[in-house]
Order: structure tokens, then C-alpha cells, then sequence
């Protein structure tokens, strides 16, 4: 939700159809992956940035995080995003009634910013 502009600087991450009232973390790379991994598919490849806080799904399993984009990582060091970068996105989440790992992932999705 929001734009990709980094002097509007209201994008928000959201993921729907999560399971309802589990932990999960949204986090972001430079490069697109296909890696199976637990009861899904890793969309994004190193090096990989967590975004915090660790996000609570809601009853409706919506999880929703505005991104900051001036303090680590997003804001500073090997992560920081800039003007016309595309990085790739996705949500780790706890889903301990589909499989035996206990855990799955989002669709990904890729973004690149404009000033």
C-alpha cells in the first residue's frame, strides 16, 4: 500500500491470508530466489535484511508493516534503498497446523523505489 517514492515515504507492506494470531517477520533482499523451504518457497536471496518490529497477525491473518526508511537497514549500510533500486520482498510467518515445519512464506514481491 502506499508508493514507491522515497520522499512520500508511506509504503506499507501487507500480507493477507496468513494464519490468524501468529508471529511472523517481514524481510527483503537485492536478488529474486526460488529456494523450497519449509511449507513454501524463499523468494528472496542474499544478502537478506530483517525488518522489525516482528509483526502479530490479525483475526483475519493481515499483518501490515510502514516502512521506516531512515534507520538500519533500510536507511544505512548495505541495505539502505535508493533512488530507481529494486529489491525483493516477502513475509516469514509461524504456521504450526499445515506442515511439519511449522512455518511458511508469503507470495514475494519486488519494488523499485523513485525519488
Amino acid at each position: 500500500l502506499g508508493s514507491t517514492s522515497l520522499g512520500a515515504a508511506d509504503l506499507v507492506l501487507t500480507v493477507e491470508h496468513a494464519p490468524a494470531f501468529q508471529f511472523g517477520l517481514f524481510f527483503y533482499g537485492a536478488q529474486p530466489g526460488l529456494v523450497f523451504y519449509g511449507e513454501g518457497a524463499l523468494c528472496v536471496q542474499g544478502p537478506v535484511f530483517r525488518l522489525y518490529p516482528v509483526v502479530l497477525s490479525g483475526a483475519t491473518g493481515e499483518a501490515s508493516l510502514a516502512l521506516d526508511l531512515s534507520p538500519y537497514p533500510l536507511g544505512s549500510g548495505p541495505g539502505a534503498v535508493g533512488a530507481f533500486e529494486t529489491w525483493h520482498f516477502q513475509y516469514w510467518f509461524r504456521d504450526p497446523t499445515y506442515g511439519p515445519s511449522g512455518f511458511n512464506f508469503s507470495d514475494g514481491i519486488q519494488v523499485t523505489f523513485c525519488p
